[in-house]
Parts: C-alpha cells; sequence; structure tokens
C-alpha cells in the first residue's frame, strides 16, 4: 500500500485552479498532496527519492502509455494500434442537463433572477462546461462553490411545513420552515431522518426532526394552526 503516491479523482482538478472551493474540499480527503503551480493545481508524488509534480491533464495522459505496455505485457507482442472508448458529451447532452434547472423556477412560479444563491450538486458540475452553462442560465450570477458537490446533499435537510388538500404542494399553504443541519458527510440516501408532527388541544403544532445516526435534533413550534384547521394540515 502506498496511498500518498497512488492518484485517483484527479479529473476533478482539471479546469479548476487550486484555490477553487471544491479543489481545497478535496484535498482534505485526498492521501496524495496537491500543490499550487501559479495558481493552478499540479499532484505531487514522490518516486525513487525524488519529489515530482504533475498536471492533472498529465496524469491522464500517462494511462494509454500504462495499458499499451500492460496488453503488450500480457499478448506477447508490439501493440501498434489501440482505441480508448471514453463516454462522449456535445453539445445537445449538456445542454439537456439543464431542462430540470429551466422547469424548477416555472413550477415554483418564481423568475430565476430571484434566486439568491446557487450551490451545486452532483460530481457533473465539476465540470467547467456545465459550470459556465449554469452561469449563463443564471444571468451571469456567481456560483457557490464552497461546498463539495460530492457532500453537498449531506449538509443540511429543509423542512418546509405546509397546510391544506390539495394534490400539489404549490397550490397549499405554507406555515413555516426549519433546518435541520450537522449531518455527517455520508453518500446520498444514507442519512435517516426521522420527522415526527403534534398538534395539542389548543391547535398548537410541534414539528421535530431527528438524524438517526447522530441524535442530533431540531424542532419548530406553530402557533397560528387553530386559524387554518388542524385537520386541513
Amino acid at each position: 500500500m502506498n496511498p500518498t503516491n497512488t492518484i485517483f479523482d484527479a479529473k476533478h482538478l482539471i479546469g479548476c485552479r487550486f484555490d477553487d472551493g471544491v479543489v481545497q474540499s478535496d484535498m482534505k480527503h485526498w492521501p496524495f498532496m496537491v500543490v499550487n503551480n501559479t495558481g493552478r493545481s499540479k499532484v505531487q508524488v514522490k518516486y525513487k527519492g525524488e519529489t515530482k509534480t504533475f498536471y492533472p491533464e498529465d496524469v491522464y495522459s500517462m494511462v494509454p502509455t500504462k495499458m499499451k505496455e500492460i496488453s503488450e505485457a500480457y499478448l506477447g507482442k508490439t501493440v501498434t494500434n489501440s482505441m480508448v472508448i471514453v463516454a462522449e458529451f456535445n453539445a445537445n447532452l449538456f445542454r439537456g442537463t439543464l431542462d430540470p434547472v429551466e422547469k424548477a423556477p416555472q413550477n415554483a412560479k418564481f423568475d430565476k433572477s430571484q434566486i439568491y444563491c446557487i450551490i451545486l450538486v452532483g460530481g457533473s458540475t465539476c465540470i467547467p462546461k456545465m459550470q459556465k452553462l449554469l452561469q449563463d442560465f443564471f444571468n451571469g450570477k456567481e456560483l457557490n462553490k464552497s461546498i463539495n458537490p460530492d457532500e453537498a446533499v449531506a449538509y443540511g435537510v429543509a423542512f418546509q411545513i405546509y397546510e391544506g388538500e390539495h394534490a400539489m404542494t404549490k397550490d397549499n399553504s405554507p406555515l413555516d420552515k426549519f433546518e435541520c443541519t450537522g449531518i455527517p458527510l455520508t453518500p446520498h440516501g444514507v442519512p435517516q431522518i426521522e420527522v415526527t408532527f403534534d398538534i395539542d388541544s389548543n391547535g398548537i403544532l410541534s414539528v421535530s426532526a431527528v438524524d438517526k445516526s447522530t441524535e442530533k435534533e431540531s424542532n419548530i413550534t406553530i402557533t397560528n394552526v387553530k386559524a387554518i384547521g388542524a385537520r386541513r394540515i
């Protein structure tokens, strides 16, 4: 085992500056070193007693060469023609990823200019082209890169409470909202949040949310339930 000299996920560094929030966050989890080279990120390893640095593009360019060496050793002959198949993104595929982004404000019935903060969620949002499309869609608004996109879903959960009998949430009346924060960084879908609703005889609604892994609890009390009817929540 040689973790400090084992490079992985270096694709996240391609196109990103060293001071990028995503890079700084990822560095905390990588066993290998990432150093600043005039604003660009380079990975640093030790080889035969020497310290060497490589741009992430250089690392990935070494992969086909190494694959050729392994293939020749296995086949016992020289390989002169080879093909590496990778997933190909074209303009239409990139453009298609914006469809949910465009529909979200429309479904919520507000203009995209009213959005205060844009947080990147999911590893694919690390792609510079994707970030450019998002920024252009939001009329040049700066993207929030302070949170690692791969971990964003685990930073906190927001609960919104509505009253009404309509099938669609947007057609009901909002009562209040609160956040359950401090959830440990875990893969998407792993956190388990137990939410409890309790209405007393005076029509006061108490809502609590507990993270099952840490027992960390957040709660809120809503006193205007009586005016709208507790049975309609």
